[in-house]
């Protein structure tokens, strides 16, 4: 059975499309405009070469941003989930003392709320 690829390719091109106005255009841009010096305010470019990645690597700034960046990272990407499991798995355990008042604290938020919109 042969498919029709043009009924298909209809159906993604306006994604396809969305996507490359709002993803693949504004990357090209910026690293485009990452090779000229421009103060951002009038229209005025000078090539500049490498030189914004010269001073880029070369402030202090930057390496403190950096750390700072991956400091965050791994503390929300390992450090909590991490957490979270343990304290998961701790209170259907039943590992913690009051481990029932635990579940009901943690799922309560969620009750209100339904009550809230109940109300409403």
């Amino acid at each position: 059975m042969q498919r029709n690829w043009k009924a298909g390719l209809l159906f993604i091109l306006p994604a396809l499309l969305f996507y490359m106005l709002f993803m693949i255009v504004p990357y090209g841009l910026a690293f485009g405009v990452s090779f000229v010096k421009w103060r951002g305010v009038s229209m005025d470019m000078q090539f500049f070469g490498l030189g914004n990645f010269r001073m880029m690597f070369s402030d202090p700034y930057f390496w403190k941003a950096l750390t700072n960046t991956i400091f965050f990272t791994v503390c929300t990407g390992v450090i909590v989930p991490a957490l979270a499991l343990y304290f998961a798995v701790s209170v259907t355990r039943r590992l913690v003392r009051w481990a029932r008042f635990y579940r009901i604290t943690y799922f309560f938020p969620n009750l209100i709320s339904q009550v809230a919109i109940a109300v409403l």
